[in-house]
This record gives C-alpha cells, sequence and structure tokens, in this order.
C-alpha cells in the first residue's frame, strides 16, 4: 500500500573515468592515453604540476573543462562522461566537493551538496520517473530527515535510513489519508495511526510491514 521504489546502489559512483574514482585524474598523462590541454595555465613547475584552466580528455569521448590545480579538478568545472551523464560544480583534489549538480541521460538529476565525490548533506534528487527527494545524503544515500514526493500526490515527510524510509514518519495520500507512525525497512513496523480523509482517526495500534496487527 505505502510502498516506495528505492534505489539501492549508489548511481553517483558511475561518473569515473576507468580505474579507482580517487585516482579518476591521475589518469591525465598521455602515457595513459589522457591529455591536460591548458587553456590559461601558469607556468608548469618543474615536477610537472600545472594550474590554470583547460581540458582534460580521454579517448573514450570523457572530458573535463574547468579550473585545475596540480593537474587535478579543482574549483568550478565541468565533467561529461562519453555514455551522457554530465556534472557541473565544484571540485577539490579531482573529487567533487561542494555545491553541484549532477545529471543522467535519462532526466534524472541531484542538485546539493557534495563531499568526496558523493553527495552528502543537503540536496535535492529528482528520479526521471517524477519522483522527488528533498533532505540528507550521506555518501550517496538518502538518510537522516527528508520528503519524498511522487507524481500522483503521495508524499512522505519523515526519517530515512540507507535510502529507505526508517524512524519516525507521515505517510500521506493525495485524498487526505495518512499513516504517521513508525518505519522500518520502508514500511510501516511499530506504533502507528491512520487517519480517514476527513482527518478522523481510523485505527491505532502496531503495525507489521504495512498490517496492521494489534490495536491499542
Amino acid at each position: 500500500m505505502m510502498q516506495m521504489a528505492t534505489q539501492q546502489q549508489n548511481p553517483y559512483l558511475a561518473l569515473a573515468l576507468p580505474g579507482r574514482a580517487d585516482d579518476m585524474f591521475k589518469m591525465c598523462m598521455e602515457a595513459n592515453g589522457y591529455k591536460l590541454v591548458p587553456e590559461q595555465a601558469t607556468p608548469t613547475s618543474n615536477d610537472g604540476t600545472g594550474n590554470g584552466q583547460g581540458t582534460l580528455s580521454s579517448p573514450n569521448g570523457d572530458k573535463y573543462v574547468g579550473e585545475y590545480r596540480n593537474n587535478k579538478p579543482n574549483g568550478q568545472g565541468t565533467f561529461t562522461s562519453h555514455d551522457g551523464k554530465k556534472y557541473i560544480g565544484e571540485w577539490k583534489d579531482g573529487k567533487r566537493n561542494g555545491q553541484g549538480t549532477f545529471m543522467l541521460p535519462d532526466g534524472g538529476k541531484y542538485v546539493g551538496e557534495w563531499k568526496d565525490d558523493n553527495p552528502n548533506g543537503q540536496g535535492i534528487e529528482y528520479s526521471a520517473n517524477g519522483n522527488k527527494y528533498i533532505g540528507e545524503f550521506r555518501d550517496g544515500h538518502k538518510v537522516g530527515q527528508g520528503t519524498f514526493t511522487f507524481p500522483d500526490g503521495r508524499k512522505y515527510v519523515g526519517q530515512f535510513r540507507d535510502n529507505k524510509r526508517d524512524g519516525q514518519g507521515a505517510f500521506t495520500f493525495p485524498d487526505g489519508r495518512k499513516y504517521v507512525g513508525t518505519w522500518k525497512d520502508d514500511h510501516p513496523n511499530g506504533e502507528g495511526t491512520e487517519y480517514r480523509g476527513d482527518g478522523s482517526i481510523l485505527r491505532f495500534g502496531v503495525f507489521e510491514n504495512d498490517a496492521f496487527v494489534k490495536g491499542q
């Protein structure tokens, strides 16, 4: 009845050059096929580092355009992957850090805070199917307090844990019906109250995986 499709995998790790995410911009050496083309660069130091603005491109079509320091994205920049994913925002030492927008080819989008290459902090996630989440993120997952809205008007306001509704929360239907209470593993589990569309109480008691099991 109150099922919400949640994405258990972290979609934000998909935007990376081949190799480990924390090494993604160490591959700019031409020996590995990556080439940094400066546009407004300061003189390169003796150890091969550079600062300024430029384009970092790869043979498979991935490209970064923006500010860099020590041959890594630092500051404002745009990274576009060969399969259509795109990030526009702030960078630190080759990782997405600060405010940024991540876009998927299917229309999905995340706008908000980043840290260590993942959504961390406050953000908004738009899904291609019309779902919308506003709230807290940790390492790319929905956690803490947030609001999840469905395209048909259903809404959940409450606590999340690892992309699932978990803790105290309220689920409201477009006709005014509502469940307010405890959630676990994305379902009503524990004490809760169901309300009719006119605001009157339908029942109060204990729920188990959406089902009402005991009145109080």
